[in-house]
């Protein structure tokens, strides 16, 4: 959830209650004092905290749709280049934007819901 200051993150995990509260500038403001963790879909279950790679992925994609959503007037290839470009510019090692690359989905991974979005809010 977004509000006027931050962007408010829950585990997707029916059973972790852990939460993450990231400002507009990527700095972390609130963690939970539960410990977040991820079950693999395998017959065992591991634990693997997010990594900041991650999250700035997770952020990454909620910008394009933000954008999407909020009725940008490009189209949805040039927003998601542009979200590209504006978060391989914070990183600093080329270490860095490797993860973040795979981290990342594809446009052609995003495109069907992106266009449907960008359909829903367009005028008639």
């Amino acid at each position: 959830r977004q509000n006027e200051k931050s962007n408010y993150w829950k585990c997707k995990q029916k059973r972790c209650k852990a939460t993450l509260t990231i400002d507009f500038e990527d700095q972390k403001v609130g963690v939970s004092a539960q410990k977040h963790s991820i079950v693999e879909p395998s017959s065992e279950t591991c634990e693997v905290p997010l990594t900041d790679n991650q999250i700035k992925a997770l952020k990454f994609v909620q910008k394009v749709k933000s954008r999407v959503s909020n009725g940008d007037e490009a189209g949805t290839s040039k927003i998601l280049e542009d979200e590209q470009n504006k978060l391989f510019k914070t990183l600093n090692t080329l270490q860095e934007k490797d993860d973040i690359a795979t981290l990342i989905p594809s446009f052609q991974k995003m495109k069907y819901g992106l266009q449907k979005r960008k359909g829903k809010n367009r005028s008639k």
